[in-house]
């Protein structure tokens, strides 16, 4: 005898399709139950935003320059902070974003190095990018702070670059 297929006379909605659209409305609920939540976190300052009201003062007149691959420092590329024809010494700070002891540094030291910069001496930002896959969970936060501050310094916008180096350090 032969398989007989009788159609389900209401309208052939199967449970698995119900279940399937019930699942769906559920998470689409709760996709935008948790964008409401992250986007008022982010205006709040509670998660994602910079608090930029403790900021060291960037020097009257600093000038910033990307230095690219120089021969003096093995091939690094680093930014400068210094005045106009500054011919004082330099100091070089080698530093990864996500490095406590840096950001301890930072924090204790940055009026002094805007000091440096003040008396006429050159400030050398060497930024490294070690501590990206020395993380529980391996990160791109430091490869992708050294480009964004790297393509302020190469714009040649002093106060920008000089305000986001102390906020990153500032917002650790």
């Amino acid at each position: 005898m032969a398989d007989v297929k009788v159609k389900d006379p209401r309208g052939g909605v199967s449970p698995v399709t119900i279940a399937g659209v019930v699942i769906l409305v559920v998470s689409l609920i709760g996709l935008v139950v948790g964008l409401n939540y992250y986007s008022r976190t982010n205006e709040s300052n509670e998660a994602g935003v910079w608090d930029m009201s403790s900021l060291t003062p960037m020097p009257a007149g600093t000038e910033v320059k990307l230095i690219k691959d120089d021969p003096n420092k093995d091939g690094a590329t680093y930014i400068q902070f210094s005045k106009p024809g500054a011919n004082g010494k330099e100091f070089d700070l080698y530093e990864d974003f996500q490095c406590p002891a840096c950001g301890k540094f930072q924090s204790v030291y940055s009026e002094t190095l805007s000091d440096v910069i003040k008396s006429g001496s050159k400030l050398n930002f060497i930024p490294l990018a070690f501590l990206d896959q020395k993380q529980k969970e391996p990160t791109t936060y430091s490869t992708d702070m050294v480009g964004a501050i790297m393509a302020l310094a190469d714009s040649g916008d002093a106060k920008r670059t000089w305000r986001f180096y102390t906020a990153a350090w500032n917002n650790q």
